[in-house]
């Protein structure tokens, strides 16, 4: 067993807990103070969150344990088939109760803009494939300068997302489905 950082643990604990309160004020409060309490939570709980993930993630050993494609495969199941389970099935029967004749429109609009509420789980899985494919290149460009391998990382981390998301918005554009 691996030994885990108490202190990593306790401040994802803390932003856990922010988004927690965050849905409290979410339901809980209205008007001004509402939405002033809720910019300052959303300023930093998911973002601090996700650097706190990918941290843990770059403590790990590289080349991973399973290889690149055995923990993409790892990371598909444990972030992106429950992302998807949630949006195909559970949202639309259990927390929509949509009839059936109703499903394949809903399943056209979830497709198009798959927002269910999981959504830092393909953030997540995004980004740690991003950094493991930067992680692949820099360790293969190990004879260059340590601040290009640094540079490389950091660009292909910020940068795959942002490409995942223009070529996602330019499929949807050119499909019969948009609009």
């Amino acid at each position: 067993m691996k030994q885990r950082l108490e202190y990593i643990d306790i401040a994802k604990g803390f932003t856990i807990i922010m988004v927690v309160m965050g849905h409290i004020v979410l339901w809980d409060m209205k008007g001004a103070s509402q939405v002033k309490v809720l910019n300052f939570i959303d300023s930093f709980q998911m973002p601090t969150f996700m650097l706190l993930s990918g941290y843990v993630l770059a403590l790990g050993s590289f080349p991973p344990k399973y290889g690149f494609w055995g923990t993409a495969i790892r990371k598909f199941r444990q972030l992106v088939i429950p992302f998807l389970i949630w949006g195909i099935f559970i949202t639309p029967f259990i927390l929509k109760r949509i009839d059936i004749p109703s499903y394949p429109q809903y399943l056209k609009t979830w497709l198009l803009h798959p927002d269910n509420g999981l959504w830092f789980l393909i953030s997540l899985f995004d980004i740690q494939i991003a950094f493991s494919i930067s992680r692949f290149i820099s360790n293969r460009l190990t004879k260059c300068n340590s601040k290009i391998i640094d540079l490389v990382t950091v660009a292909i981390t910020l940068l795959f997302p942002v490409a995942w998301k223009v070529c996602y918005e330019q499929l949807v554009s050119e499909s019969d489905w948009g609009g």
